[in-house]
C-alpha cells in the first residue's frame, strides 16, 4: 500500500525559445523523463513536468533552461496532491478537509522574449 501522504507534484511552464531553434527544443524536450509538451506557437512551448518534490521539479526547469536554443523557461503553476487525495477522488476514502492539496500560481504569468 502507498504512504498515504507521499507528494506528487504536477507544474505547467512555458518555455520561450529562439524561433529558429524551436524544433531541435521540442526533440530535446521529448527525450527528458516526466516532461510532456502540452502545446507550442510561434517562440513559446507549454510543457508540463511530473515529480515527487518541488525540488524534483525545478531541477527538471533548470536542465530545459539550460537547453540550446532556450530563452526563459518559468513555471506557471504547480499543484501537489497525496495518494489520500487520489483515494478519495476515487470514493475508496472518507473526506477529509481539503488542505491537503496545496497549489500555487506565479504572480507574473508572462514570459517576454527579447
Amino acid at each position: 500500500m502507498p504512504d498515504a501522504e507521499a507528494r506528487y507534484h504536477i507544474s505547467s511552464a512555458v518555455v520561450a525559445v529562439v524561433p529558429a531553434m524551436k524544433e531541435s527544443v521540442l526533440e530535446a524536450l521529448s527525450g527528458m523523463n516526466n516532461v510532456e509538451v502540452y502545446g507550442h506557437q510561434d517562440g513559446k512551448i507549454v510543457v508540463v513536468i511530473e515529480g515527487t518534490s518541488t525540488g524534483m521539479l525545478g531541477e527538471c526547469l533548470s536542465r530545459i533552461s539550460a537547453l540550446p536554443g532556450v530563452v526563459a523557461a518559468s513555471m506557471v503553476f504547480e499543484h501537489v496532491e497525496t495518494a489520500r487525495d487520489e483515494e478519495r477522488a476515487q470514493g475508496s476514502a472518507p473526506s477529509a478537509p481539503s488542505d491537503a492539496i496545496e497549489e500555487r500560481k506565479s504572480d507574473d504569468r508572462r514570459i517576454d522574449a527579447a
